[in-house]
């Protein structure tokens, strides 16, 4: 009887590679964050699509009431037309954390050149009293791949 054993030194398959954007990050309230609202602002990278940091550059994060934070989290769909944001660790003691992004966002990856829009999904129970999903247009990332 024989046996032949065969194998491979093929890597494991980890999943999507990391990812690095560069780009913009924009809130509803801009009177604000107006100096914040600057082209290549931020640095978006991902770690095979299921955690992300956001790093803003020194000078859209000056020690003030107000600035963004930089954050990490975990997040789902990266990549498809949704994707969800559930942030773990922020950086800075006196930021506004409302303005990191949190929760579910529409992605939108195919329609503007290389360019990525991430725009924020809201329920406005108000307007519409049924809970109906729109979107803020005034809450986005605009990001551009860098490798």
């Amino acid at each position: 009887m024989a046996f032949i054993l065969v194998s491979c030194s093929e890597e494991d398959d980890l999943g999507p590679p990391d990812e690095e954007f560069i780009g913009t990050y924009m809130v509803r309230d801009l009177s604000v964050v107006i100096d914040d609202a600057k082209i290549d602002s931020i640095v978006f990278s991902t770690q095979r699509n299921t955690t992300y940091r956001m790093m803003f550059y020194e000078s859209s994060s000056a020690d003030t009431v107000g600035s963004f934070c930089y954050c990490e989290g975990s997040m789902i769909d990266f990549g498809t037309a949704k994707v969800t944001f559930a942030p773990t660790l922020i950086i800075r003691e006196n930021c506004d954390t409302l303005r990191i992004p949190r929760g579910l966002f529409e992605a939108d990856f195919r329609t503007h050149g290389d360019t990525v829009y991430i725009t924020k999904i809201i329920r406005d129970l108000e307007r519409w009293g049924t809970g109906v999903d729109s979107t803020d247009y005034l809450y986005e990332l605009k990001l551009l791949k860098t490798k």
